[in-house]
């Protein structure tokens, strides 16, 4: 019983770090980088006692700050959703009945910072060696498969 609700407590707080990442752009725990590994490389388990540290310590002042830039009732939902203590966080079945999602952003707008400028690379056409057959919808299945 006791292996089941900290289950469930660790997936509520996994649906908040999911919800404050759609909503802010962001992740809320990162982290810090470390000298000679690009950001966002794998880990090797190194950086998870310090993860761990300000998943138990909630939302710092930088992620509050992300928070200001949605509406009061998703700030409150997100919040909540990650609160550090399991006990006081909100269930997937208490999200479920939250004003946020049950009336939405009906007729509101999205107050939400400005998206940084395009990689003119990343637009490029992308151009594939002749050799490359890319229709394979034309080819038998049968061929796959030998």
């Amino acid at each position: 019983m006791v292996a089941s609700s900290r289950r469930a407590a660790v997936a509520d707080g996994c649906r908040g770090v999911i919800v404050y990442g759609m909503v802010t752009g962001a992740l809320p725990f990162t982290a810090p980088e470390r000298a000679g590994r690009a950001a966002g490389a794998g880990g090797d388990g190194r950086d998870r006692p310090q993860l761990r540290q300000m998943i138990a310590r909630g939302l710092g002042r930088k992620q509050r700050a992300a928070l200001t830039l949605v509406s009061p009732e998703c700030n409150a939902f997100v919040s909540r959703l990650l609160e550090p203590r399991a006990e006081a966080r909100m269930t997937v079945e208490e999200a479920a009945c939250h004003g946020w999602l049950r009336e939405g952003a009906a007729g509101r707008r999205l107050r939400a910072q400005p998206l940084a400028p395009l990689d003119r690379h990343a637009t490029e056409e992308v151009r594939y060696p002749q050799n490359i057959n890319m229709n394979y919808a034309a080819q038998q299945p049968s061929e796959f498969l030998t």
